[in-house]
């Protein structure tokens, strides 16, 4: 499934992501800390895939990754997000992309990451909202998470 990931094919890579998403709330407690670098990596990149249903989908896994990852791992993903939500070079659409991952991972997160992942976030956020000075968009999504 992860290979299909990155199939050429917009049905494929959806069909892929939607799959893996179900494998993954099939299984019982964490998944083996070797697959999920592996994983993490494919839906983070699936963020910026061109076609918008498979953003969609790769945005509705993230739910269930923040479940059945590790605390280092979940901590990574938020650290990714923001740092992509507050790099003056991506697009507005994009921005709203990974603001929707970062609320979707605040959101379904497991209360004894809260700690960590507020601690990432909160870094990062303060960083786009000291450069938001240009970029009110940027403000509005910083206040919003």
């Amino acid at each position: 499934l992860l290979e299909q990931t990155q199939h050429y094919d917009n049905d494929e890579r959806y069909v892929a992501t939607s799959d893996l998403t179900t494998e993954l709330m099939q299984v019982e407690g964490l998944i083996t800390a070797s697959l999920q670098v592996p994983i993490r990596n494919a839906i983070l990149r699936q963020l910026d895939d061109k076609s918008i249903e498979v953003q969609a989908v790769a945005v509705k896994c993230l739910s269930t990754l923040v479940k059945k990852f590790d605390s280092a791992q979940v901590v990574e993903m938020v650290g990714r997000l923001g740092a992509l939500l507050v790099d003056p070079k991506q697009t507005e659409a994009s921005r709203d992309i990974y603001a929707i991952g970062l609320n979707t991972i605040i959101n379904n997160v497991r209360d004894s990451d809260g700690a960590a992942i507020g601690a990432q976030l909160g870094k990062t956020l303060c960083i786009g909202l000291g450069k938001s000075h240009d970029d009110p968009q940027l403000m509005l999504q910083c206040l919003d998470i």
